[in-house]
């Protein structure tokens, strides 16, 4: 995979998310006020926990066959789109079953395990 992903760069936040296993998936909304919401994905890679928080989630799809291994998981840099409170997009490049994809204003590690 290279550094780009058409017209976006990869995020930096993770090297080859695909390789990962999607092992907890936690939505937090805030009805009064959407700026707090947010989504934490844990990925495992092995004994490797990465617990990455992604700020103002939004377009959350997730395709039948979720939570099995989604192999083309791909975490972009979009900020060059200058979309409106979208600064990254979670995709997935092999259409794989059981994806997850959506839009946030950014991302960040929340912590690291294993």
């Amino acid at each position: 995979m290279s550094s780009t992903y058409g017209d976006s760069p990869v995020h930096p936040i993770i090297h080859q998310p695909w390789r990962y296993d999607i092992v907890r998936f936690d939505l937090h909304h805030d009805p009064p006020n959407g700026r707090n919401d947010f989504l934490d994905l844990w990925l495992q890679l092995g004994e490797e926990v990465r617990q990455l928080r992604f700020l103002r989630p939004r377009t959350i799809k997730i395709e039948e066959g979720f939570p099995w291994p989604t192999r083309g998981m791909i975490i972009l840099d979009v900020r060059h789109w200058q979309w409106e409170d979208v600064g990254v997009q979670v995709a997935d490049f092999e259409a794989s079953r059981g994806s997850v994809t959506f839009y946030a204003a950014d991302v960040l590690e929340v912590s690291a395990a294993g």
